[in-house]
C-alpha cells in the first residue's frame, strides 16, 4: 500500500505542475496528499457487478478515403467478461455505392476483411455501404467533406519542467511534432489525426473548428509517454471527416474513459441495422520526415491523385 501511496502521490505531482505559477508548492503539496489519503482510504472493498449478457453485434469499421480505397472490417461483439478476440463475420455481401447509381462489390481478402480500389471517391457526394448477413441488412451514408490540406508538419524541441518533483533533474528536454494547417471559414469542419512512428501506428486524435473556424492551427502530437527520437521516421494522415463520424468517434473516446467520458453508451453510429461502428468518406492527405535532433520540418505537397468509377 505505501508502494501505491508514492506512485500516486508522484503521479499527482505531474499533474498538478502546470498549476504551479497560480499557486504556491506548500498549498499545492497539502491538496495532492489530502487527496491521495482519500482514494487509498475508499480503497478497501471489492466490488463485483453482474453483468447481463447480450446477442453478439455486428461491429462495422468502415473506410472510404479520397483516394477510391474502401476497406470495410466486420466483427461480432462480444460479452464485458470475454476475452477480447472479436470473431470475424466472413461470407458477408458488401457493396458500396454512390448518389448517382453506381455501385461496386468488395472482396473479402481475409476472414472479415473487405475491400476495393475500383471506386473514385469525390468530395461533397454522399456514399451508401450496403452489407448483407446473418440474414440482416446494414447500410449507412456519410458524405465526403470538402478536402482540407496540412501546411506543413514540423519537429520543434519542448521543456517540459520537472522542478521540485523528487529527485528529478529541472527540465526534460522532448521532440514535439506539430501539424500546421488552416480551417475554412466558410464552413464548420472535423478532422482525424494518424500519426505513424517507423511505419507504426503510434496515435490516433480527432478534432473540429468549434473554437477554431477559420484560423491557423497548429495541432500539437506530443507524446509524454513514447517522445520522438532523433532517427524517427514520423508520417501523418490528416482526414476531413464528416459531423456524424466526428460524433461517433468523440462518444466512443467517452466510453473508454476519454477526458469527457460520462455513463456508459453505446455512441450514436450513422449505421443501420447495427448499432456498433461507423462509416467514414473521408478526404486523406500524408506528410512525412525524419526526425533530427533539432528543428525539422516539411510543407505541403500535392495532394493524392483520383480513379474513376468503373
Amino acid at each position: 500500500m505505501k508502494q501505491i501511496f508514492l506512485a500516486f502521490h508522484d503521479r499527482m505531482y505531474a499533474i498538478f505542475s502546470q498549476f504551479w505559477r497560480l499557486y504556491t508548492f506548500k498549498t499545492v503539496h497539502h491538496f495532492v496528499i489530502a487527496i491521495s489519503t482519500v482514494v487509498i482510504s475508499s480503497c478497501t472493498e471489492v466490488i463485483h457487478i453482474d453483468l447481463n449478457a447480450s446477442d453478439p453485434q455486428v461491429v462495422v469499421e468502415a473506410h472510404l478515403a479520397e483516394t477510391g480505397r474502401v476497406e470495410v472490417k466486420l466483427r461480432r461483439s462480444v460479452n464485458f467478461e470475454a476475452d477480447n478476440d472479436f470473431p470475424a463475420v466472413e461470407g458477408a455481401l458488401v457493396y458500396l455505392e454512390d448518389e448517382f447509381g453506381n455501385s461496386i462489390q468488395l472482396n473479402e481478402v481475409n476472414p472479415g476483411f473487405y475491400v476495393s480500389s475500383l471506386l473514385q471517391a469525390t468530395t461533397g457526394t454522399t456514399y451508401r455501404l450496403v452489407i448483407y448477413t446473418d440474414d440482416k441488412v446494414i447500410t449507412a451514408e456519410d458524405r465526403m467533406p470538402v478536402a482540407v490540406r496540412m501546411d506543413s508538419l514540423t519537429i520543434r524541441p519542448f521543456r517540459f519542467p520537472l522542478e521540485g518533483i523528487g529527485d528529478r533533474p529541472d527540465s526534460v528536454n522532448l521532440l514535439e511534432a506539430v501539424v500546421w494547417y488552416t480551417d475554412p471559414i466558410q464552413e464548420k469542419n472535423q478532422y482525424r489525426v494518424l500519426e505513424f512512428r517507423n511505419d507504426t501506428l503510434q496515435s490516433i486524435s480527432i478534432t473540429d473548428d468549434q473554437f477554431n473556424n477559420g484560423k491557423a492551427i497548429g495541432l500539437s502530437l506530443l507524446n509524454f509517454r513514447k517522445p520522438l527520437r532523433p532517427g524517427d521516421k514520423l508520417s501523418v494522415e490528416f482526414q476531413s471527416i464528416s459531423r456524424p463520424v466526428y460524433e461517433y468517434l468523440f462518444g466512443f473516446s467517452g466510453v473508454n474513459g476519454g477526458p469527457l467520458a460520462s455513463s456508459p453508451s453505446n455512441p450514436v453510429t450513422n449505421l443501420s441495422g447495427t448499432r456498433l461502428g461507423y462509416f467514414s468518406a473521408h478526404t486523406v492527405h500524408r506528410l512525412s520526415l525524419t526526425v533530427f535532433g533539432g528543428v525539422s520540418f516539411v510543407s505541403s505537397s500535392s495532394h493524392l491523385p483520383q480513379q474513376k468509377l468503373k
